[in-house]
């Protein structure tokens, strides 16, 4: 079975993806073998599409999932920079 331009794509995106995580360490062994698995079903649908001839909708599973995930990696920080920088008046507490 060839893999095609999208699928490559997709793992090189998803191999960053997993070092940042584990880098970050934010992930436990079990994450980590979890999305090892989800990752390689989504690298074969997108290979499915590709050789069913559809390229164009593969390409966009491919880059979508990592393009999301970066938007929410660069606001999440963003967002706890500035509850850091405020002093943490953002933040709600809820006593129970």
């Amino acid at each position: 079975m060839t893999i095609c331009t999208a699928t490559k794509i997709y793992l090189v995106f998803t191999i960053l993806t997993l070092l940042h995580l584990i880098i970050k360490n934010e992930l436990s062994i079990v994450g980590v073998v979890l999305r090892v698995i989800l990752f390689g079903i989504w690298a074969y649908v997108l290979s499915r599409l590709c050789t069913s001839g559809y390229k164009s909708v593969a390409m966009v599973g491919a880059i979508f999932p990592h393009i999301l995930f970066i938007l929410l990696t660069v606001r999440g920080e963003g967002e706890m920079e500035s509850i850091i920088a405020d002093g943490g008046s953002d933040l709600i507490y809820v006593h129970k």
